[in-house]
């Protein structure tokens, strides 16, 4: 369903934050029908029954969609970084992996997401810690051509400020990168806050 509400318009905090309160609204009226109910003798387990149908919608939902830590973040850090690779994108959103990081793969279907939305927004998924061109191949199978990757060997600057977790997601305006947030704080805020990149100063 989040993936349905993105497509249609909805900001990702909505598209996030709705079936949850949809699956409460639903146990509500399940709640309210089985009291309104004559079909149970007996008061106690009408309750029993009615506070049941209330939690169960909630918990079938959350359980096949958890939320996790950071998934409403939107706090990363500034940074003033200008080099070669944030100089050549101008403005946009460069995205740092390394080799085989599985929370790097995890990433992309997002970041597809937000492309799709935004198709004006640049961005490069820039794989460091490496020169060799192989390590690229299955992070290109995975984008399949929705956004740039390519390898960025010489970023010791960029990746000093992620502080060694990966992905991370470097704001990049005016050809230098200055502010990034990490996995976990990359969350649907984020997002939001992403979308409007061109009228919204990151403080």
């Amino acid at each position: 369903m989040e993936e349905l509400l993105l497509n249609i318009g909805f900001s990702h905090t909505l598209s996030k934050l709705t079936p949850y309160l949809m699956s409460v609204l639903v146990g509500i009226l399940l709640m309210r029908q089985t009291l309104n109910s004559s079909f149970f003798k007996y008061k106690i387990a009408k309750w029993t029954i009615a506070i049941l149908l209330l939690l169960v919608p909630f918990v079938a939902y959350f359980s096949v969609n958890p939320i996790y830590e950071g998934d409403f973040s939107q706090n990363g850090k500034e940074m003033k970084i200008r080099n070669a690779k944030t100089t050549e994108m101008g403005e946009g959103l460069l995205v740092l992996s390394i080799p085989g990081c599985p929370y790097c793969f995890e990433s992309i279907p997002s970041l597809k997401q937000l492309k799709k939305r935004n198709p004006e927004l640049k961005i490069t998924f820039a794989v460091t810690g490496s020169d060799d061109k192989s390590v690229m191949k299955d992070y290109l199978r995975e984008v399949n051509g929705a956004f740039k990757v390519e390898l960025m060997p010489n970023s010791n600057a960029l990746v000093g400020e992620t502080g060694g977790l990966f992905p991370a997601f470097v704001l990049v305006k005016n050809g230098t990168a200055n502010y990034v947030w990490t996995n976990d704080q990359f969350g649907v805020r984020a997002k939001d806050r992403l979308e409007t990149w061109k009228e919204t100063r990151i403080k």
